[in-house]
């Protein structure tokens, strides 16, 4: 196939050029134009079977350096929670931990700190099971959802209390 397509880009290439050359001498005339521009146009035609035929080359080319390549897809690796960093400079790690409490939710084990946050004197804990845990001057608060938050944020009601008082040093 490949050699009938470069035989055939060649033929049609020599048609163009044929063309071209017996029309340039009459190109004043309508017969002399209109064989410029046909040879003009076949000439075209060889050179983009041409490269067409090149291409189709290297993709069976490519084709066959693949064919013996085998692809093993692994799962995806789990995701792993990150790891809390102390909001203030007065709190460490082990100060941190001591007041977060595990709680066991339905079916997954531990509950995971994935994130912390301090805004307007407030450190926010988030949770791997999407609760949240804010530290109020009041005592520390639970959130089942960041919409329950906002609610007890606009309203003042809502959420669960884990211990009341001021935030242990």
């Amino acid at each position: 196939m490949q050699i009938v397509l470069y035989v055939l880009s060649a033929l049609l290439m020599l048609a163009g050029l044929y063309g071209l050359f017996m029309g340039w001498d009459i190109i004043m005339v309508e017969r002399g134009w209109s064989q410029f521009i046909a040879g003009a146009t076949a000439f075209a035609a060889g050179a983009v079977i041409l490269a067409l035929s090149h291409v189709a080359r290297e993709v069976r080319k490519l084709r066959g350096d693949l064919s013996g390549l085998v692809v093993e897809v692994d799962e995806p690796a789990p995701v792993v929670a990150a790891s809390v960093q102390p909001v203030t400079p007065l709190a460490d790690k082990a100060s941190v931990t001591e007041t977060v409490s595990p709680q066991t939710q339905e079916g997954t084990g531990e509950r995971t700190i994935v994130g912390t946050y301090a805004s307007g004197g407030v450190t926010y804990f988030m949770y791997g099971d999407h609760s949240i845990e804010a530290e109020l001057p009041d005592g520390r608060h639970r959130f089942a959802s960041m919409e329950e938050l906002r609610t007890y944020l606009d309203t003042g009601s809502g959420g669960e209390i884990v211990r009341k008082g001021p935030p242990e040093e």
